[in-house]
């Protein structure tokens, strides 16, 4: 009977452990993919991955979860790219379907790094590839073709930038310079060819040296930048990336540049409660809007928001608030979405005041870090490892107990006296 027992239970943990949907890559041709999955239940939002060497094209969404109900997006960074896509019911109720995700087009080579399913009852499930850079040993579970990679295949970073962000302060009209610090971390001379600051480069006078400029044998340069604020550009907060490029590698740093009035009436300063969060975490930050002007008793309106480096917003949230005596201290809290990727973030805020239509800006910077309990920290396991464990540690109890139990009913008890007998002693 034991035996059956442990049947069973070794059944519900091999159940446990069944993947629900299966992601299939689709090669059209050489510079052309698609992406389907099948068989979902309940899946609220995911993330594809791909280690890409040159250029991204055009990206179609089929709208799998939804064409109204639901968003989409892509980045790129650090040459990976990332497709996503999430739903926004409030109840947290995924779909149940199969079909086409998204195609891709793109020169050069385009490699499957991992798979993220997030499903509506909060299970994460990563599928780890071969080519994710974590070694080339196979592992039959997660999913199929799953790595035992540890650490997901970070890129090895060429340059040291200092500092990471760059946040400076510019008020209209005004110069100031800041000195970056690139520090060569390969073992031979660096020659950067290109220095691109998108659509910073509005606040770029100029940089010294001029390109291209050679950073030696595991050593340093210093680039000086002189940025300034033209009066005709808004007072906001504007982020954007610095790109260092070479023949062989390029370096972003993430930046963040506040244009300020010359005479502000309102100055806003936010800092956040930490700067480290996990995905699905709640970010805390204190903002303080001062009041320099004559005015009081007023209503502002505050709008706050958890921005990307790309411009992208992840969430956001508003509402009406009263200043009194000059001052407003508030602490706001926006939830990280739980398929954000790993990286620098900005908690990005802005106060209003309508009637006379002032405002102002502030933002701090913060870290999106890998949950400790991750893919990457475990290799090429996912989530469902995690699951697992307390499983089969409960399952071993259990089969010991009915091993033990079974065992104790099968042992012959120890013959009994006779009544009319007596135990012999010795005379």
């Amino acid at each position: 009977m034991y035996k059956k027992s442990i049947l069973l239970i070794l059944a519900i943990i091999l159940l446990a452990g069944a993947k629900a949907a299966t992601t299939t890559i689709v090669q059209y041709n050489t510079t052309k993919l698609g992406a389907s999955i099948s068989n979902t239940t309940d899946l609220y939002a995911y993330e594809i991955n791909f280690n890409y060497d040159n250029t991204i094209g055009a990206i179609q969404q089929y709208y799998f979860l939804g064409s109204a109900n639901a968003t989409y997006g892509y980045n790129t960074k650090n040459g990976i790219l990332s497709i996503y896509g999430s739903r926004l019911n409030p109840n947290r109720v995924g779909v149940n379907s199969s079909g086409m995700l998204f195609n891709v087009s793109y020169s050069g080579s385009l490699a499957l790094r991992y798979t993220l399913e997030i499903y509506g009852n909060g299970t994460e499930i990563y599928t780890y590839y071969n080519n994710s850079g974590g070694g080339d040993e196979e592992d039959d579970g997660g999913g199929g073709g799953g790595s035992g990679g540890g650490g997901g295949g970070v890129r090895q970073k060429q340059l040291e930038i200092v500092p990471d962000p760059l946040k400076i302060t510019l008020i209209h009209g005004r110069t100031t310079r800041e000195i970056i610090k690139l520090r060569n971390l390969q073992n031979n001379q660096v020659q950067i060819q290109e220095v691109d600051s998108g659509d910073l480069k509005q606040f770029i006078a100029a940089f010294v040296p001029d390109v291209p400029f050679y950073i030696p044998n595991s050593g340093t340069t210093d680039l000086t930048v002189d940025f300034f604020a033209p009066r005709e550009i808004p007072a906001d907060v504007y982020t954007g990336k610095i790109t260092f490029k070479s023949p062989t590698f390029e370096e972003s740093l993430n930046t963040i540049i506040e244009v300020k009035e010359e005479e502000p009436l309102f100055d806003l300063i936010v800092t956040p409660e930490k700067l480290d969060y996990y995905p699905g975490e709640v970010v805390m930050a204190t903002m303080e809007l001062q009041n320099y002007g004559n005015l009081q008793n007023i209503d502002v309106l505050m709008y706050y928001a958890i921005k990307d480096f790309d411009g992208n917003i992840l969430v956001s949230q508003e509402g009406s608030y009263a200043i009194q005596n000059y001052k407003l201290q508030l602490v706001g809290k926006l939830k990280i979405p739980n398929d954000a990727p790993v990286g620098q973030y900005l908690f990005y805020a802005r106060a209003t005041y309508p009637q006379k239509d002032i405002s102002a800006t502030g933002s701090a910077a913060f870290n999106v870090i890998q949950p400790y309990f991750s893919a990457d920290i475990f290799g090429g396991a996912n989530l469902f490892l995690i699951i697992l464990l307390p499983i089969a540690v409960l399952a071993i109890i259990i089969v010991t107990i009915i091993i033990i139990v079974n065992v104790t009913k099968e042992r012959p008890s120890a013959p009994s006296l006779h009544p009319t007998q007596s135990p012999q002693t010795d005379q």
